[in-house]
């Protein structure tokens, strides 16, 4: 293949005798490609997963800031080849339909995936707040990962913080 970001080419001279004959040979740039079995991935609010049929002839790799929490991409790398993506839909609990769009990248080439995940089952109000307890405050995750960022942080503590534990948390 050739990854050189050009066009390449080269000229052959065939020579006998006193004759004489030239060939150019020319490749063109080798441009990833990668086709999904469907353009658009839709989930049901209850969970569940689907699989969508792929070729691709390069590696392709799922752009990570893409996955949102409610839905996984398994593999992580399409391979080249047919293979099979799956996506894998954490049950809803919201009203409302979500989507957004998956990006895979192969060099400095992305293509889409646009993912849907239909309306959930609604918790009834005070379900999670035990009996003697009052409900203060709660966040469903619903929303983008950049909304969800203003809200939550992660801390990234060193082997032995927690009692005295090797795993990193």
């Amino acid at each position: 293949p050739n990854v050189s970001g050009n066009s390449r080419s080269a000229t052959l001279r065939f020579t006998s005798g006193g004759s004489e004959a030239t060939l150019t040979l020319t490749q063109a740039d080798f441009v990833p490609g990668v086709s999904f079995s469907a353009d658009e991935v839709n989930g049901e609010g209850a969970g569940g997963e689907v699989v969508v049929h792929t070729t691709a002839n390069a590696a392709w790799t799922v752009v990570e800031d893409d996955i949102d929490f409610w839905f996984s991409v398994s593999p992580k790398t399409i391979a080249k080849g047919e293979g099979e993506l799956k996506i894998k839909f954490n049950r809803s609990y919201s009203a409302a339909a979500r989507s957004t769009t998956v990006h895979f990248r192969s060099g400095d080439q992305v293509r889409t995936l646009s993912v849907r995940q239909g309306a959930g089952e609604p918790v009834a109000p005070g379900a999670y707040v035990p009996a003697g307890y009052e409900l203060v405050w709660q966040d469903d995750f619903s929303g983008t990962s950049a909304d969800l960022a203003g809200k939550w942080r992660f801390e990234d503590w060193a082997p032995g913080y927690v009692n005295h534990e090797l795993q990193r948390y």
